[in-house]
């Protein structure tokens, strides 16, 4: 998820737009993750951990795209409003899984899920920086998404057969 990182550089840049403005933009994926917060419960209800994962990934995949393809800033607000929606969709349903890896060593659990969470946001800002150098900043948020979006298939198919197997 290192790409996010660099999206308010590319905003500045592609847009024209201070720094203020990007930043105020930025809230918008602050506001999918309350979104995602208000909504847990009917969220889980209606769609259950499959579905969250599925769809979580789907919109940080729409996002990350509308983000690399807006014609204009206008619609980047919209997309990290999907983008947070998503990623809290899909990483809490991850996280809530790093709870049960292990039941008689929780802590350890949380502990390798948070630090290989982590870890990987760092090495993705790394990795995504060298890109957008090589690349620029779109191919970087399309490849983000799509990432994302495997790991979130690659879950639901995992929690598919457990469940199968169970």
């Amino acid at each position: 998820f290192g790409a996010f990182a660099y999206i308010g550089a590319y905003l500045h840049e592609r847009f024209g737009l201070s720094y203020s403005r990007v930043g105020v933009m930025l809230i918008g994926f602050g506001a999918g993750g309350m979104a995602f917060a208000l909504f847990a419960g009917r969220l889980v209800a209606v769609l259950g951990e499959r579905g969250l994962a599925s769809l979580g990934g789907a919109l940080i995949l729409a996002g990350f795209l509308a983000i690399a393809l807006a014609p204009a800033a206008g619609f980047v607000t919209l997309a990290l409003l999907l983008l947070g929606l998503g990623f809290y969709m899909l990483h809490n349903t991850l996280q809530v899984n790093a709870t049960q890896m292990a039941p008689d060593a929780r802590g350890l659990a949380v502990a390798a899920f948070a630090s290989g969470f982590f870890l990987g946001q760092a090495a993705g800002a790394w990795a995504g920086g060298r890109l957008v150098d090589a690349i620029g900043y779109p191919p970087v948020f399309v490849t983000a998404g799509l990432g994302l979006a495997a790991l979130a298939a690659y879950f639901v198919h995992r929690r598919e057969r457990r469940e199968g197997a169970a």
